[in-house]
């Protein structure tokens, strides 16, 4: 018998972990260890189709906070606006690779930029695109299921409270 528990964290991640009934005993089971955070997230992607069904896919693995952008100028414009007036980024940015007006990778350039600016970092941050183009550890090759998209996320974002 299995079942999770959730236990609140003193960080804006909300961690659980499942237990099994093993003799009696509840033990907690080392391979699924899972995070469901409630965190700020910022989805970017020029077809806006891709973004509300990836809107829809995070809410249903357990993100609600998610505000899609389908221009990386438009994204940019909120996010000086939000550290000019509130001093803060979103927790995750997600942006595809292939966008007018700048790559995914531009987009993450000038975001770490404008933190620079407000002695911020550059927030959590996932780079998607349909064909190999990073090998970095953020990356993620689409076509990929929400369990794998789920697993990147709760990595990303565990990064910064380890």
């Amino acid at each position: 018998m299995n079942f999770t528990i959730s236990i609140i964290t003193m960080s804006k991640i909300q961690e659980a972990s499942e237990y099994e009934l093993q003799g009696g005993v509840f033990q907690k089971s080392m391979s699924s260890q899972i995070s469901f955070p409630e965190a700020d997230i910022a989805y970017i992607d020029d077809e806006y189709a891709i973004s509300k069904l990836m809107k829809r896919i995070l809410h249903h693995i357990g993100y609600n906070n998610v505000r899609i952008f389908n221009s990386t100028p438009s994204a940019l414009l909120q996010i000086q606006k939000e550290l000019q007036e509130q001093h803060r980024v979103p927790d995750l940015l997600i942006s595809d690779f292939n966008l007018p007006y700048m790559s995914g990778v531009e987009f993450f350039h000038q975001v770490d930029n404008l933190c620079k600016k407000s002695s911020m970092t550059l927030p959590h941050h996932i780079l998607v695109s349909g064909e190999q183009v990073s090998e970095e550890k953020n990356f993620l090759l689409k076509p990929f299921n929400r369990e794998t998209f789920r697993k990147k996320i709760a990595e990303v974002l565990q990064q910064g409270t380890e």
